[in-house]
């Protein structure tokens, strides 16, 4: 089973492939050698490699900053999908899975499932959002089979500048301190790495099936209990708020797909990933 990855090099790839390799012959790419938004170094790399199947993590992925430059998160991350489907139309492609995001639900005050209405409200979120029709399309109109996975906030040691779990353990080891916008009352999910590497691996495990979106979340809390957790583990650290009145959005989703379909099932709980963050820090000090 020859398996290509895209993205290899970013955060999550370097997760994902680590555990593919354990059972799968995994070619990685990254743009370094192979730039998606360029068809023609795509469909050469795909015509070298001939794999059986695809796993797409490559795109722009900082949320916020997308409001900054919104043409370029659409023309990188949807040009890219496009040109990767269409090279897996030319090369019979068994199975194509994209790492979408729980975030193109938008807001929601209550736990979204696959059957939910999306409503991306970032450039990013958008970009996203427009990549799955394409690969639905494709699965539709040229039978590709398809497995796109929305994972909630991703946390586990590499992501330190988007990652809201390192950033109270960064704070609370440097200053004793973390401050909490709004209430804290807002509710996510922190899935770690490597668990969404478990999801990435059923999806291509699966046989005879020919299209799915699955959401993927666990360890679900809101952040003022985050905060309270980090404090305990860690044996110190003084939380404060900062601008109450104000709430944060939450977005949390159901998992009760992903355990029917995959068989998945989040390892490693919230207190494990606040371990592995904060012995990562210590490492980088020393």
């Amino acid at each position: 089973m020859q398996v290509l990855v895209t993205g290899a090099q970013g955060f999550l790839g370097k997760y994902i492939c680590k555990n593919l390799s354990k059972t799968m012959d995994v070619i990685e790419t990254d743009i370094n050698d192979m730039d998606i938004t360029d068809s023609k170094t795509v469909n050469k790399r795909f015509s070298s490699f001939n794999p059986n199947f695809l796993v797409h993590l490559a795109a722009i992925s900082d949320a916020q900053n997308s409001l900054d430059d919104p043409p370029r998160y659409f023309e990188d991350n949807y040009l890219g999908t496009l040109n990767l489907l269409e090279a897996c139309r030319n090369n019979g492609i068994q199975r194509f899975v994209f790492m979408s995001s729980l975030t193109v639900y938008g807001r929601s005050a209550s736990e979204v499932d696959e059957n939910d209405s999306i409503c991306p409200q970032l450039p990013y979120s958008g970009s996203k959002a427009a990549c799955e029709i394409l690969v639905r399309t494709y699965n539709k109109a040229f039978n590709i089979p398809a497995v796109i996975l929305r994972p909630n906030l991703i946390s586990g040691p590499g992501n330190n500048p988007n990652d809201l779990i390192f950033s109270f353990v960064n704070e609370i080891t440097k200053s004793g301190k973390v401050e909490i916008f709004g209430s804290g009352l807002h509710q996510r999910q922190w899935t770690h790495p490597d668990d969404v590497a478990l999801a990435v691996r059923d999806a291509l495990l699966m046989i005879n099936e020919d299209f799915h979106i699955i959401n993927l979340g666990s360890n679900k809390m809101t952040v003022r209990d985050l905060a309270k957790t980090v404090v305990l583990e860690l044996g110190k650290g003084e939380i404060s708020y900062s601008d109450k009145s104000r709430q944060a959005f939450s977005l949390v989703c159901s998992t009760k797909k992903a355990e029917l379909v995959l068989g998945w099932r989040p390892q490693i709980g919230i207190k494990e990933i606040i371990r592995q963050h904060a012995n990562n820090l210590k490492k980088s000090e020393t």
